[in-house]
Parts: structure tokens; sequence; C-alpha cells
């Protein structure tokens, strides 16, 4: 038997000597090779309407709130509960608005184009109130700076706070509230974000704007004068990286310059098959626990909802796909659970998705999220779904043989094998029926070709996949 290696997931390359595999769906890139991918667990009530926001945020003493929008209304999770936070006569945002959150101070910053810019005061408001009369798409935190970007009627621009207050927005050289607008053919401002320095991402651009003081207050490069920003919520800041969609495919801008990440890769397989006509709700979040950056989108399956995902392994380079019904991603600390908590989740301890030594049940983690179909925040720590691994073609040196046995090289859960064989590159190929282990972990079969692909279907938690044992024998040898 020879060793087949589920390579890196490069789905837009050949199925002839391609170095990965062909698909790698409901799995996490890690290490060498793929762990699973866990389904929704749900751990709140509904919002009203479709989710169109979600934010973990934490204030200068330590406390952490989840929050979540809606087309009329802003909501903190208390314990497993949604509360409405929303001003008197809450808001009225499009279908195709998102909401954009920030942390200033001990206030949580919201906007939405169309509403003025709201703020809540951790442990003194009671609900929402209009911070300032200034309708923004985006908000955020540069230093000392609340910066907002795209600034109703103004698509290019970046106006900010006088500094150490969010309530002044007075052009003064005083107190260095100002704004910029970034002129130029580059398109729309698409998403900005904060930290030590502010980076603006345009359509076909990408600035960066440092801190100097007065009179400049933030001077303002163009990094990259053909990169820009597809889609808002493609954008995604994990440390000092930025991880966001293209024209032309995935990259990540580092503060200096763009990366591509997806070339050669994924991009021709995403574009084929995004949903053009629901392409505004791609949204995408960072799951540090494994190292991943995740864009939810819809496919060209979608009814609006976002059914699937991809993931890309910022340490390892690998990329992975699942399916997954979503409305929004983002993070959310689990609230925590008591023994006779749990009795909300199920009636029966033996029937729990979870150990009760997973992290989940005590809380206080944060975990890779999302609102599910029902509009419920849901963590990714259920059950994991049916994964599937599909190899590039193998051969025995370029002649036909016969493909007599695999042995799946998988620590857990249950597998089955598929395989498929053809004798010339164009032919169709047809996986054959699912074969089940015997004792010995052996998966025999006798398909006969020149070219033969594996597909291993894993059901049930799993260690890790690293690949296969496949034994082929010259045709007509015995």
């Amino acid at each position: 038997m020879s060793f087949v290696k589920f390579g890196e997931l490069l789905k837009d390359l050949p199925d002839y000597r391609n170095p990965g595999c062909l698909e790698a769906n409901n799995v996490i890139p890690y290490g060498d090779g793929y762990k699973p991918l866990p389904s929704l667990n749900v751990v709140s009530d509904a919002l009203d309407n479709r989710a169109q926001g979600l934010a973990v945020l934490r204030s200068t003493d330590g406390t952490i709130r989840v929050i979540a929008g809606d087309s009329s209304k802003l909501y903190l999770l208390d314990g497993s509960s949604f509360s409405d936070v929303s001003k008197s006569g809450g808001y009225t945002v499009s279908s195709l608005g998102q909401w954009s959150f920030t942390i200033f101070g001990n206030r949580i910053i919201a906007s939405a184009i169309g509403q003025n810019i709201q703020s809540y005061e951790i442990g003194t408001s009671t609900e929402f109130a209009d911070l300032v009369s200034l309708q923004t798409k985006f908000v955020t935190t540069v230093r000392d700076f609340l910066v907002t970007g795209y600034n109703a009627s103004q698509s290019q621009r970046v106006r900010w706070s006088a500094i150490n207050d969010p309530t002044d927005f007075t052009v003064s050289q005083t107190t260095q509230s100002d704004f910029q607008d970034l002129v130029g053919d580059h398109g729309q401002l698409q998403m900005i974000k904060g930290g030590e320095y502010l980076v603006a991402f345009m359509e076909r651009a990408i600035y960066r704007g440092d801190y100097v003081g007065t009179p400049l207050i933030f001077q303002f490069t163009k990094v990259d004068s053909n990169i820009g920003v597809l889609k808002s919520g493609s954008v995604v800041q994990y440390a000092n990286s930025y991880y966001f969609l293209a024209e032309d495919g995935f990259y990540m801008f580092n503060g200096r310059t763009s990366v591509p990440i997806g070339a050669n890769k994924i991009n021709k397989f995403f574009f084929n098959d995004l949903s053009n006509t629901y392409s505004d709700r791609i949204s995408g979040a960072v799951d540090p626990r494994n190292q991943l950056i995740v864009w939810a989108y819809p496919s060209q399956s979608s009814s609006g909802e976002l059914n699937k995902l991809i993931m890309y392994n910022y340490l390892t380079q690998r990329w992975s796909t699942g399916e997954v019904n979503t409305q929004i991603l983002g993070q959310a600390q689990t609230p925590g659970y008591t023994l006779e908590e749990l009795d909300t989740i199920s009636a029966s301890i033996d029937d729990l998705n979870l150990s009760l030594d997973s992290p989940f049940w005590a809380g206080s983690r944060l975990f890779l999220s999302a609102f599910d179909t029902d509009k419920k925040l849901a963590t990714f720590s259920g059950t994991p779904g049916t994964a599937k691994l599909l190899s590039s073609q193998i051969e025995l040196e370029g002649r036909r043989s016969s493909l007599r046995n695999v042995r799946p090289i998988v620590s857990g859960g249950t597998t089955t094998v598929q395989t498929s064989s053809i004798d010339r590159q164009g032919d169709t190929e047809t996986l054959k029926s699912a074969i089940s282990l015997t004792d010995s972990g052996d998966a025999p079969m006798r398909c006969t070709g020149r070219y033969h692909k594996v597909q291993l279907n894993i059901t049930g938690d799993f260690d890790d996949c690293l690949g296969f044992d496949a034994e082929l024998v010259n045709e007509g040898k015995r």
C-alpha cells in the first residue's frame, strides 16, 4: 500500500497531479490534516427579525457584552436572553444595511446608515440614545478618537470626534475633531478598522491613517492603489492583520501591503458558487481557538440565507469549506450553566451534544458564533456534520490499474469510502456507492481504470484525518 495525504484544499487546480485535495468539506484545516467542524449549538432566544449585526465588546473595566441588531431593534445578551435596549421608537434599517459597533471607554457605540449614531453606557444606561445627530455606515475607535466612515451622502468621508470626547464632532484644531475626504476614482468607503491607526478600505484602494497631532491630526497614506474591498462584511481584523474579499479573490492586508491568499486555490470556486443576488450579506469573523478566518456566504442554491462557509487557517495557510445555514457571523461569550440549568438545554444529560467536560458549559469563553435561520444565537460547539474529503487523481505510473483496497487514516468517528475511476481525462466521473470499513479498518474493492479518486465520508466526532493507504495493482496481474 502507498500513503496518500490529504494536502491543502486546491479546488481551482486541475484534478490531475493536483498536490492538494479537491474537497475538504465540514472540516477545519489543522496541522497536517483536518479535524471536524462543529455544528451550531443554540444559546439564546430569538431576535424579532433577521440579524443584521453582532459583536462582542470589552469595556475599560473588563466587562464583556454581546450586542446584536436587526432592522428595528438593538439587543444586549443577558444570560441566554436578548433584551431590547433600543431607543424609544426603535429604528428602520434597510434589508441591505448592517449595524456597525465599537466600544469607547464604557460606551457601546452603534451605527447604521439612516440612523443617528447610538450610545449605551455600560452600568448606567437602560437603553440606547442618540449620541450625536450624525448618520454613518461605519464606526470604530482609533486611539482616543471615535471615527466614522461613509457619512450619509459623503461616501468617501472619514470623520472623527474630539479627542477623548465621542459626543463632539465640531471641527476644531483645539479639540482635534475634523474630517478627511478620501477623494479619488477608487469608489466608496467599504469599511474602516481601528486600533493604534486607522485602515480605510475603499472599493479599489486601501488607506492608512496615522495620528500625527495638529494641524493634520490624522495623516492619510494610500498604501494600495489597486486592491480594495468588494463586500463590506468580508473584512475581518485579527491583531494587526486584515482579511477581506476583493474583486479578484481573498487577500490579507498587514498594515502596509496586500497579499493574495486565495489565488490558484479557492478564488475561482468561490466566485462560481457565490449568489450575486444576496452577496451583500457576506459575513466574516475570526475563530482564534482554531486559528481560522471564517466567511459565511450565500451560494447559488441560497434563497437569502448564508448557507456555506469558507475557512482559512492563518497559521498553516490552508482552506476548507462547510455547510451551515446562518444569518451573520461573529463571536459570543457563553453564559455558563449549572447542572440544574442544563435542564433548559436537554431533559437528559445523556442527550447533551457536548461532553460535560467541555469549556462551553463553564461560560465566559468566546466561541465562533452565528445567528441561525431561526434568528437565535448559536455557537459552533455542536455535533459535527458529515465530513467529506476527496483526493486528487491517483495513478500507478500512468498505467491502468485496479484499486483493491483503501485504509482511511482517521482517528475516531465512523468512515465510509467512495471511489471513482476513469481511463481518459475528461471522462465523466461518478462516485460509486459508499463502502463501510471491515473490523481491520479496510475498505476492500475492485475499481479499474487509469485515474482514481477516493472520498472519505466521516460521521460523528473524530480527532483528525490525514489521508489513506491505497492498494493499486497493475491491471491483469494478481
